[in-house]
């Protein structure tokens, strides 16, 4: 049988930090590495860098690779990127 005897109450004790907790914050390592990659039907081509810091002329010759890869012919290609030499 209880009772509400005031005496025999225990008050639960609340403790409060001054200081802020710890927080833990972990950096995860993110690959800076770039992918370009075609798809067209049931065939895909892809080439990457091992970097993603490249100029234009490095980021259109490796579109140019690809253009090859992709099937076009060396004329067409040398065309499209040098229009003056037609």
């Amino acid at each position: 049988m209880q009772t509400n005897n005031p005496e025999k109450h225990v008050e639960s004790t609340v403790v409060r930090h001054t200081q802020p907790l710890p927080i833990f914050l972990y950096r995860q390592e993110v690959k800076r590495e770039m992918k370009i990659t075609v798809e067209h039907y049931d065939e895909k081509v892809s080439i990457e860098t091992k970097h993603e810091d490249l100029s234009l002329d490095e980021f259109m010759e490796l579109v140019r690779k690809v253009a090859h890869s992709v099937g076009y012919g060396d004329k067409t290609i040398a065309e499209w990127f040098n229009p003056q030499e037609k």
